[in-house]
């Protein structure tokens, strides 16, 4: 299986540092496997010089979020399946 994701700049857009409030992108969140990948990528954000979040834990998921140069929140996520498959269950 594999998937594809296109990102497109507008050479006209406007010249302004991201704001989250803005009609458009929030933020943009990649799945990893396994939670393990999760401080492997702390160890590997650390190691750039990366400012991030450090791995926060919530019911649905652990996630690190950081910013791209462009200051674009991005999130790297590790869904916890029992949630979601126990959320779905219920609306099913």
């Amino acid at each position: 299986m594999a998937y594809l994701v296109g990102l497109m700049e507008h050479g006209d857009g406007v010249d302004a540092p991201f704001d989250h409030r803005r009609l458009g992108l929030d933020h943009f969140a990649l799945h990893v496997p396994e939670r393990s990948d999760l401080d492997e990528w702390v160890e590997h954000l650390d190691a750039l010089g990366i400012t991030h979040s450090g791995v926060q834990e919530t019911p649905y998921s652990d996630t690190i979020c950081f910013r791209d140069p462009d200051g674009i929140p991005l999130e790297l996520a590790c869904p916890k399946l029992d949630f979601w498959v126990a959320l779905l269950s219920r609306e099913a």
